[in-house]
């Protein structure tokens, strides 16, 4: 009796996918902590802005890790709502900040975005082979 292996195909979009993921879990991570201690990190919040505004920032980062981390099981899922999340950070640091606005939301927003983008082209590609099969 023979034994009959299937070949796996190396995925290295899905490998790079969760490699950039995990960078930007841990640069969300390393945010919020900034955020609420006013670390190095921290962005230069505009005088009129309050307290509250640095804590939703904080919690946008945090939902954006979460759906990141989602993503590994639910790319499609995890990856859209990362986006979205990325886009709201964005907003935010670019309303939170007096100076160099484009910047932090740049900062801020970039990691997610990345990631999301990547989970979502991975499961793209995941469904259009999965179609010529």
């Amino acid at each position: 009796m023979k034994a009959q292996f299937q070949k796996q195909s190396f995925d290295e979009t899905g490998f790079f996918a969760h490699i950039v993921g995990l960078l930007a879990i841990i640069t969300a991570a390393l945010y919020v902590r900034a955020i609420l201690s006013g670390g190095f990190l921290a962005v230069a919040p505009i005088a009129s802005s309050s307290l509250e505004t640095g804590v939703i920032l904080a919690v946008l980062l945090a939902i954006g890790a979460v759906a990141l981390l989602a993503a590994w099981r639910w790319e499609w899922i995890g990856g859209l709502a990362a986006l979205l999340c990325s886009v709201i950070v964005a907003i935010m640091a670019a309303n939170f900040v007096e100076r160099g606005p484009l910047f932090a939301a740049f900062i801020y927003g970039s990691p997610l975005a990345i990631a999301g983008g990547l989970y979502l082209i991975h499961a793209w590609q995941r469904r259009a082979k999965e179609a010529t099969v």
